[in-house]
């Protein structure tokens, strides 16, 4: 009896082990997300220097974002992001912006320079990520005309004009301004124009490909994986998940799907993109947007300098730059200037070389990749 009592025991000592394993296992997928976030909070404060009269305090130090964007603001800028027509309702929030910005703030992500080169560099990031994930669509006669993911896509529907005065009572269009907008062969666009639905998609909604470069060994692919774009800033290719989960401590080559189920991990990936460099002896978007990067003779002559056009040089390479004045760049820049005119900051103080129609790209991309390589898929140097 003693020793099938002992049997039992053991037996089921080592089946809660073996379920505790499991449970423990399936506990770290489940919260991989979560546990990221607990570490955003675990930061020192910063202290400063600004010379003889202010240096070891806090007191020192350029604000941070709290002080001068509030959770007013982000819904001012982002106010049609819950609207019904929008593809990821109630996934983006202030805190988690605020949460993810926490992490960079101390590598000089809006925090660098004065208070309008801070407010700048904010409607700058802004600009990229609202035109990424806007869900603006337009109509001009019968050709469909969408945003997916931040590309630009046409459609030939032969029930497109009808669809143009059906659409806007429900998105609380005025229809006699769209009709003026289709007499005059234009866009009809939702109410407060292409620039106000920022934040309308956390991910590519109808991705043709699974975005896997086998040549690229340091970040394989993972069988089952599948690498569209994803996030503020969307993220295509296994080798940009790789290299982003390598800089934000998180798994995304096995787990790309974090990045569209948890909005402080897809902010976070977005400004690690801005604030790192893709290639080394290059500098990062922050950089050469804030003015500390210095460029070189050979930057000078392809016309690659400090500004807003440089950003989306070093973020999307020649998908947008060096091609003249592209619908796909204008958009970019439009978002940006409608986040300085909501922040009353002006539209006018948007900076010197604010596009990037003539700059030769900072990364080009190989012949054979031409075809297939999505905005913002430019590889790192690893």
């Amino acid at each position: 009896m003693k020793r099938k009592t002992r049997n039992k025991i053991v037996v089921t000592v080592l089946l809660l082990g073996a379920a505790a394993v499991l449970i423990g296992g399936t506990l770290a997928l489940i919260l991989t997300a979560g546990t990221w976030k607990v570490k955003l909070k675990e930061s020192q404060e910063k202290v400063c220097n600004k010379g003889w009269e202010c240096s070891g305090t806090k007191y020192c130090c350029n604000q941070t974002i709290t002080d001068f964007f509030k959770v007013y603001q982000f819904e001012n800028l982002f106010a049609k992001r819950n609207f019904p027509v929008a593809k990821a309702v109630g996934f983006w929030d202030y805190q988690a912006f605020i949460t993810a910005a926490s992490l960079f703030e101390n590598q000089g992500f809006c925090t660098t320079g004065g208070i309008d080169m801070q407010m700048m560099e904010l409607c700058a990031f802004l600009g990229h990520v609202g035109a990424k994930t806007s869900c603006m669509y337009a109509c001009s006669f019968f050709f469909f005309f969408y945003f997916s993911g931040g590309e630009a896509r046409f459609r030939f529907r032969w029930t497109a004009g009808l669809l143009c005065f059906l659409l806007p009572p429900l998105l609380r269009l005025d229809p006699g301004d769209r009709l003026i907008d289709l007499l005059a062969g234009g866009y009809g666009v939702a109410t407060g124009g292409p620039t106000a639905w920022g934040l309308c998609y956390n991910h590519e909604m109808s991705p043709d490909q699974g975005y896997c470069d086998d040549s690229y060994t340091q970040w394989p692919c993972v069988k089952g994986a599948e690498y569209y774009g994803r996030g503020a800033i969307p993220v295509y290719w296994n080798f940009n998940y790789g290299a982003a989960g390598d800089g934000l401590k998180v798994d995304l080559l096995h787990h790309p799907e974090l990045l569209e189920q948890n909005a402080t991990l897809a902010f976070a990936a977005a400004m690690w993109r801005w604030m790192t460099p893709i290639k080394k002896k290059q500098p990062s978007a922050h950089e050469a947007f804030t003015g500390v990067w210095k460029p070189t003779k050979n930057d000078t002559l392809s016309k690659r300098l400090p500004g807003f056009g440089a950003t989306m040089n070093l973020l999307y390479g020649e998908s947008i730059c060096g091609r003249g004045f592209i619908d796909e760049m204008n958009v970019i820049i439009s978002h940006y200037q409608y986040y300085l005119d909501l922040m009353g900051f002006g539209r006018e103080r948007s900076g010197l070389n604010l596009d990037c129609a003539e700059q030769a790209p900072f990364n080009p991309a190989p012949k054979k990749d031409d075809e297939q390589q999505p905005t913002g898929g430019q590889k790192p140097s690893g």
